[in-house]
């Protein structure tokens, strides 16, 4: 049996806040973590600094390829959602439209 999806413009809305607050958490985070490992790499040297540093290096770039992953995930949320709200209005806008060209007997629930 097919599973069955349902968009609302409330879940959307929803959805983008948390996206928004992980991007900028995140990239809050990573701005810390840079600067914590620019101070560490000004004070600590030898072959254990260099194996932690390009390890941290790796991690920060994965890090950041995370984030870049949200943020087009968020702007493309933010792109669906302004859509699917322009295109609720404008059914409501129809609906009510031709509710009121109707002036003889009235459809159920209509």
């Amino acid at each position: 049996m097919a599973q069955v999806n349902s968009v609302g413009l409330e879940g959307m809305q929803k959805a983008q806040g948390a996206y928004q607050t992980a991007v900028t958490n995140g990239n809050r985070q990573l701005t810390d973590m840079q600067s914590q490992v620019a101070t560490l790499q000004q004070s600590w040297t030898g072959e254990a600094s260099q194996t932690f540093q390009a390890a941290v290096q790796q991690w920060l770039e994965d890090f950041a390829n995370v984030q870049s992953y949200l943020q087009q995930i968020l702007t493309a949320l933010e792109a669906n959602t302004n859509i699917y709200s322009k295109t609720h209005a404008g059914t409501v806008d129809a609906a009510h439209l031709a509710k009121s060209g109707i002036t003889g007997a009235s459809l159920p629930g209509f």
